[in-house]
């Protein structure tokens, strides 16, 4: 039987270090949907060829993926790869974007509803943590699923145009 455990993050390469091994271990996690959420993902790994790789073998056991941000303005810049990879999983990712009155409150969280979180609760000093504890999973939980309720789809797979 697997312990809980909590892991404090207190640096910007910290972070990158636990969203990278979540990524990666993805496979060996339960759950069957991941929400990844922040101001913009600026700062995360999305387009990294490991993440990727993950995120192809775990969409293919019929999971589901929501990234929830205030915007994705410049999103295809930064994660070209990923935007990529989304037109061929697009039947399991959803973004969101935040209602106007939530931006300020949200925290950047990678979360697997029921079991695992990586979150940071002060962006500008990188402090944050990662946790299998119920206590901080459900707290994240409510706190998400409370926006996802207010959130409007965005950033569509293909843009139309004339």
């Amino acid at each position: 039987m697997e312990h809980p455990s909590f892991t404090i993050i207190d640096t910007k390469e910290a972070f990158q270090q636990a969203l990278g091994a979540a990524f990666v271990s993805l496979n060996v996690m339960p759950g069957r949907e991941i929400i990844l959420c922040d101001q913009d993902f600026d700062d995360w790994p999305l387009s990294e060829p490991a993440v990727l790789e993950a995120l192809t073998a775990w969409s293919a056991q019929q999971r589901s993926l929501t990234l929830m941000a205030c915007h994705f303005d410049g999103f295809t810049r930064r994660h070209a790869r990923w935007v990529r990879w989304r037109q061929t999983w697009s039947h399991r990712v959803r973004c969101v974007a935040v209602d106007d009155a939530d931006r300020a409150q949200l925290l950047t969280h990678f979360l697997i509803p029921g079991h695992y979180v990586v979150r940071l609760v002060e962006r500008a000093c990188w402090r944050g943590s990662v946790s299998t504890l119920k206590t901080d999973i459900a707290q994240a939980e409510e706190m998400i699923v409370a926006m996802l309720q207010r959130s409007q789809e965005t950033f569509p797979v293909t843009t139309l145009g004339l």
